[in-house]
């Protein structure tokens, strides 16, 4: 975000926190600081502002191809050959600016970034949760970053260790990405 809208932020009391009251020039510097100690992420932005604009533009017929995703007109195609859809994406007569929906959404690097990570998140779980299954494990639930299991208590610990094991374990898709899983048993739900 901007340093406005991270000023806003800050005064609405985030998080069940109390508010933080920032100058313009306190936010300003936040922001600032936050982008030069965080260069990487902010080139990513930029690539995925590149990518915004595939989105709009690409009508060749031929994707654009950035790690696991492949970039079509108006769709992410993710490694499970599921789509994030962008529908109505224009750009109102401007090149730098993109709107997408019915509700004419913002879009930019970023956003589009969040929403990536997001769906790249979901294929992993949801991919975890098929491979548990296929190793005889009864799942009853599933969250953003959680899977619930059920298992007689004797065998307990070693369904416990082989979900964490293929939590753990890396898809081929997504090559260099450090996972790591933690959790627990108990005769109830707990978090």
């Amino acid at each position: 975000m901007g340093y406005a809208r991270f000023q806003q932020y800050c005064a609405s009391g985030p998080l069940g926190m109390d508010p933080i009251l920032l100058t313009e020039e306190e936010a300003m510097e936040a922001i600032y600081r936050y982008r030069s100690v965080n260069a990487k992420i902010v080139a990513s932005w930029k690539r995925c502002d590149g990518l915004v604009r595939e989105l709009y533009h690409n009508d060749d017929g031929s994707p654009t191809l950035y790690k696991a995703i492949e970039v079509h007109k108006g769709t992410i195609i993710l490694p499970n050959d599921m789509g994030l859809i962008f529908a109505q994406m224009n750009n109102a007569g401007r090149d730098d600016s993109f709107v997408y929906g019915t509700h004419g959404s913002n879009m930019y690097g970023a956003k589009l970034q969040e929403n990536i990570i997001q769906a790249l998140a979901r294929v992993v779980i949801s991919d975890q949760l098929l491979e548990i299954e296929d190793a005889g494990i009864v799942t009853v639930g599933c969250t953003h970053d959680e899977i619930l299991a059920v298992a007689p208590e004797s065998e307990a610990e070693s369904v416990y260790n082989e979900m964490i094991r293929i939590m753990s374990t890396t898809p081929k898709w997504a090559e260099g990405l450090p996972l790591e899983a933690d959790g627990g048993f108990s005769r109830s739900y707990c978090k």
